[in-house]
């Protein structure tokens, strides 16, 4: 039996660290990773989430890069989605 494969979300604002991590991601075997989608910036990540919805963890990474990035009203917008999603997800705190 083949190990579930990795879901993986690439956000970076520099195209050649998304390559290169694409590169790697690509060269695990296991477990298998595979890259669902990327984004240039958090609202770019938000943005294919509103289009791809019940992805709950991805919604919460999101929220902790938006509030990385100074983003606190995209970071608890993320949080909130996440939340829809997953309602047993529980954070510290998601404020900036």
């Amino acid at each position: 039996m083949q190990p579930a494969a990795l879901t993986v979300f690439l956000v970076d604002d520099e195209p050649l660290a998304r390559l290169r991590l694409r590169s790697l991601l690509e060269a695990c075997v296991d477990p298998r990773a595979e890259v669902v989608a990327e984004a240039g910036s958090a609202t770019q990540a938000q943005h294919w989430l509103r289009d791809h919805a019940n992805h709950g963890h991805l919604y919460a990474l999101l929220a902790y890069c938006a509030l990385q990035e100074g983003e606190s009203e995209q970071a608890n917008s993320a949080w909130q989605k996440a939340q829809q999603f997953l309602p047993a997800l529980k954070a510290e705190t998601i404020s900036g």
